[in-house]
This record gives C-alpha cells, structure tokens and sequence, in this order.
C-alpha cells in the first residue's frame, strides 16, 4: 500500500526511510554491502546528504559509485554527503563543464584517499570520457562519484555501486542503492 506524501512525511519524522525488499516482505534496514538492493526514501535535501554521508562509511579504496536520475533529483546533494563522508574539505561543486574535478579524501583510519567526482552530463560520447583517461581512474586506488552515469554507457565498471534517483514530490526523493549490480 502507498503512502501520501504527506502521511510519509509524519512517518518519517526527520529520518530517511530505509527499506530493503526481501521475499517481498518490506523491512527497515540500515545501507550495508551485504544487501544488493536497498531502496530510501528521502523527505528533504538534509536527508539525501546524510544519506550521501552513511554511504561514505562504506566506501573502500576502488569503490565507484554511478549515480542516476533526472536533473535536480538530489545526485550532486548525495555526492556532497559523500565527499563529506571522506572529510574532503574543499567545495564540491559539480563538475559539468570540466567532467571531473579531484578532492582529497581521508579513510575512516587517517589514510589519504583521493576523490574523484564525475559530471558527464554535457559528454558528447563514452570516447571522451575514455580519452580524459578514465579507466585509470575507475580501476585506480580512488573512489570515483560519477554523475549521471548512464551516458558513460559501457565504461562505468560493473563493480560500481549504482544510485538512482527518482523524484517522488517537490523534496520527496526515492534512492534505490545497487551494490554490484545495475539498478533495475
């Protein structure tokens, strides 16, 4: 049964509405690895950054992350909770006109970990994305956040970590978060 986004609100109650759906029965759980597909529910921009943040957590040297939705659905808000995460302390910014820009990231442990943030929205083809040298990035020691994913087309590696957005009111946002495996 669905819920109005106004009853969704109350239930939510300042928190983000995590659900994993699991022999089709709903139950409320927290992000981890071991769950392929885990489906949030954001209620305000706050909530999407925070769920960028919990993400972070989880992240390990290697990991991509390939971000998906239509424009303004929360990507570049999620990807600031991340770099956030990783205590980048520059501005991040999305990188539309540049494709990428890089951030200094630090581990849970202390340990230096490059950030690298992705914006292919204005991408002509897959072939600049490969000729600004991407596979040594997306196979490198980083962690790569890439925007708008779907135009990097077969290049975005299979071991990425896919986020999908999906507007579900004017600040509601369903994020459905695919750990090795495509978003379906």
């Amino acid at each position: 049964m669905a819920l109005s986004e106004k009853r969704l609100r109350g239930a939510i109650a300042g928190h983000a509405l995590n659900l994993t759906f699991e022999d089709e029965a709903e139950n409320v759980e927290t992000m981890n690895r071991s769950n392929k597909t885990t489906k949030h529910i954001s209620a305000s921009p706050d909530q999407t950054h925070q769920l960028g943040r919990d993400l972070a957590a989880r992240l390990e040297p290697g990991d991509c992350v390939a971000l998906t939705g239509e424009l303004g659905s929360g990507k570049t808000c999620f990807v600031q909770g991340v770099c956030e995460g990783l205590r980048v302390i520059d501005a991040v910014t999305s990188p539309t006109f540049v494709i990428v820009n890089e951030y200094a990231g630090v581990t849970a442990d202390g340990t230096p970990l490059p950030v690298y943030h992705f914006d292919l929205y204005r991408l002509g083809s897959p072939e600049e994305l490969h000729a600004i040298g991407s596979d040594d990035l997306f196979f490198g020691a980083g962690v790569c956040l890439i925007e708008w994913a779907d135009l990097g087309g077969e290049l975005i590696p299979e071991h990425a970590i896919d986020v999908r957005f999906d507007h579900a009111g004017e600040t509601m946002r369903n994020l459905t978060i695919a750990f090795g495996g495509r978003c379906g």
